[in-house]
């Protein structure tokens, strides 16, 4: 009886009826606020990937504190590294390297002897060239690198083991029968 009294009263009033639709909504449309929800979580993920994270490392990075090691004497100079190596650096030579030595990482000017701690799980790099393009990376070895930044020449001499060396433009492996210049 309520809608035969609504219907009267709205013919009285002059109101249109009007058909009722019932309108099935989409997945999209039921769950938008869960979707605008996830899509902001993953903007946020993407975010902090490409902006925070590295800006998190950089400050990493910059916390690492380079040791010098300069060799000013006529005779050779003997510097032992944290991991166990060896380093015997020629006269006029430097060395560097980072006072955390997790990556067993040094940067050489001049010439040096080294007898480098085994430790296949981190490789040894010797970085070395006017802009220290030139690598040498070792997992247990000993070798002498010649490289002053007035001279237009290096020189990778292995002694027991073998040696990857890298430039800008190749990259060669080295053993005592092969060695670089």
């Amino acid at each position: 009886q309520v809608d035969a009294a609504w219907n009267k009263l709205s013919d009285h009033l002059g109101f249109e009826q009007k058909e009722t639709k019932i309108i099935s909504l989409s997945f999209w449309q039921r769950y938008r606020t869960g979707t605008a929800a996830a899509a902001a979580v993953l903007f946020i993920g993407i975010l902090a990937y490409y902006w925070i994270i590295p800006e998190f490392n950089a400050q990493q990075q910059q916390e690492i504190q380079w040791l010098l090691v300069d060799n000013e004497l006529d005779g050779p100079k003997t510097v032992q590294m944290p991991d166990g190596s060896t380093i015997i650096l020629n006269k006029n030579t430097s060395l560097q390297y980072p006072d955390k030595f997790d990556q067993r990482l040094v940067k050489l000017k001049g010439e040096a002897f080294f007898d480098v701690a085994h430790d296949p799980k981190k490789p040894f790099i010797v970085k070395f060239g006017v802009d220290e393009e030139q690598a040498v990376e070792v997992l247990g070895t000993s070798f002498n690198i010649r490289s002053y930044p007035k001279q237009n020449k290096t020189e990778v001499a292995v002694l027991t083991g073998k040696v990857r060396f890298e430039t800008a433009t190749k990259k060669q492996q080295l053993t005592k029968k092969t060695n670089a210049k």
